[in-house]
């Protein structure tokens, strides 16, 4: 768990209030169903820079 837990900490950290951010991997299951915009890189400790989307809500599309 220790890999998940440290890019969930990051992720938290830089998102903005409110919002959601969600890694490339997250990002390729929910497109199809959500809406993304492209959020900003942040470097995480043992991963380098990790691209990252900021969730903006459902699409009604899903499959």
């Amino acid at each position: 768990w220790g890999n998940t837990v440290n890019i969930a900490k990051h992720m938290e950290a830089h998102a903005p209030t409110g919002g959601i951010l969600a890694t490339a991997a997250t990002y390729e299951q929910l497109r199809r169903g959500y809406s993304f915009k492209p959020g900003r890189v942040i470097r995480v400790k043992g991963k380098g820079e990790v691209l990252t989307y900021l969730l903006l809500g459902k699409t009604g599309r899903l499959e």
